[in-house]
């Protein structure tokens, strides 16, 4: 309903709205499905990829794979948000590899690192959990172009150009 009355306001005023949607991948339905189609919805799925992270740190990680599945038939391919934390900083690469086998299609990963004060005793363990993520990062960064698959994050997009502001405007 959100979406259609948004759309119904933005041609009575003459804007255009791009709508985005990022999900955990639990649900999808035949209604969203439809709604995603007909407004040209972005879809982004949070999904850490490898089995045994994604249970360890989501769970129902064949759900989003089935999720992930009925998108790709509908002809809507999402991007992929993976969590990186102390537990996969290493497996970066092996993230890559996984999602272009079993999902060849979808070309568009972001690997954001999560710091949480919980995680890190010491500013060494810090210290050494960057330089994990940084290093594997820009690894998985190459891998992934060579299937074709662009790989970013939040922190490294903004790096790449000064902002006046972080986030871009938008009704979120």
């Amino acid at each position: 309903y959100c979406v259609e009355y948004a759309d119904f306001l933005a041609k009575k005023h003459g804007f255009t709205i791009i709508f985005s949607s990022v999900t955990n991948g639990s649900i999808v339905s035949d209604d969203i499905m439809a709604t995603v189609k007909k407004h040209n919805i972005k879809v982004s799925v949070s999904f850490d990829i490898l089995e045994d992270m994604q249970n360890l740190q989501r769970g129902n990680y064949q759900k989003v794979c089935d999720t992930l599945n009925v998108y790709l038939a509908n002809g809507i391919t999402p991007s992929v948000n993976a969590v990186i934390t102390p537990v996969n900083a290493n497996r970066q690469c092996e993230m890559v590899e996984e999602i272009h086998r079993l999902f060849p299609e979808i070309k568009k990963l972001s690997f954001d690192f999560v710091v949480d004060g919980g995680l890190f005793d010491s500013p060494l363990k810090l210290k050494d959990f960057m330089t994990k993520y940084i290093e594997g990062f820009y690894q998985a960064q190459n891998l992934g172009a060579t299937f074709g698959i662009k790989l970013t994050s939040l922190k490294y997009q903004n790096l790449q150009k000064l902002r006046t502001r972080a986030c871009a405007g938008g009704f979120d």
